[in-house]
């Protein structure tokens, strides 16, 4: 790295006409900044698009083992009058109604009794429940008479 900037430097001093052409390169830089800038985008795209698209097309997302994935009408969130478990959720899907046990949580505070929902949850082994990590409600269409 000294020896490039000896020769920089000594360009610079040996030649009257060195610092000229630096200038003229500064400003051609500083005019192609946005070209340039726009260029290595377009390639980091590229390069970013080839990278990744290599790795979904090969290696597909698996959802782990112990991700559970719930979509319904939702009946509930309850909580149960003896132990092991505490609080459970229900949801009635294609006719079917899943009853969830699982541990206290604030996400399905404000859901409503009859709500299109998702939930996902993390089943516990050790403690036979599953922690709730994501709910989503799933918009209705209106209803036409």
């Amino acid at each position: 790295m000294l020896f490039l900037m000896h020769l920089w430097q000594s360009f610079l001093g040996y030649f009257s006409w060195g610092w000229v052409s630096a200038a003229v390169i500064a400003l051609v830089v500083f005019i192609k900044r946005k070209a340039i800038g726009a260029s290595t985008a377009a390639a980091r795209d590229i390069i970013k698009k080839k990278f990744f698209g290599w790795f979904s097309k090969n290696l597909p997302y698996q959802k782990p083992a112990n991700e559970r994935t719930y979509k319904g009408i939702f009946m509930g969130f309850f909580q149960y009058s003896n132990p092991p478990h505490e609080w459970f959720f229900t949801l009635l899907e294609n006719g079917t109604e899943y009853k969830v046990p699982t541990m206290r949580s604030n996400l399905l505070s404000g859901v409503q009794e009859g709500t299109s929902i998702e939930i996902d949850t993390q089943v516990l082994a050790s403690a036979k429940v599953e922690v709730i990590r994501r709910v989503r409600v799933r918009s209705k269409t209106p209803k036409t008479a």
